[in-house]
């Protein structure tokens, strides 16, 4: 039991590494109207325990906007009459935000477009630069107490 301290030091770290890469995803749009009887979309939430897609008719999605608050930003579908946030939380992306949704309508405003793909990236590089730090102290700490 001497080493109890180390050991749950080393899982805190472990923990502080783990939960980013767990909780993070990317959500993608995809819509296609190529010869198809139905042009429909298809928006995709993408975790590292897997997906979830919900489908609905092109005809649906009117357009797209980046809402602001507080300097942080988020994008905004519209589908129907209703305004549909893809994420919950405000994020410091507007760039990002804004070459989503800048498709989004390039796409609704050209009917010669056969597809459209857009995705909020997910800042891999940066959780990894962040994570492997944490993973790394806390495995090193663990085995250290062994």
């Amino acid at each position: 039991m001497e080493n109890f301290g180390l050991i749950v030091f080393g899982n805190f770290f472990l923990l502080i590494g783990i939960l980013p890469i767990i909780f993070d995803y990317k959500i993608t749009l995809s819509c296609r109207r190529d010869r198809s009887d139905s042009p429909s979309c298809a928006i995709t939430l993408s975790w590292i325990m897997g997906s979830q897609t919900m489908q609905f008719p092109l005809s649906s999605l009117k357009g797209a906007f980046v809402e602001f608050d507080e300097g942080n930003s988020r994008i905004v579908l519209v589908i129907n009459t209703s305004e549909i946030p893809i994420r919950k939380s405000f994020q410091t992306r507007e760039k990002l935000h804004r070459k989503f949704i800048n498709k989004v309508n390039y796409f609704l405003k050209n009917p010669e477009e056969p597809f459209l793909f857009a995705e909020e990236k997910i800042w891999w590089s940066f959780w990894l630069m962040f994570s492997v730090p944490f993973i790394f102290v806390g495995i090193a700490t663990i085995s250290s107490a062994f």
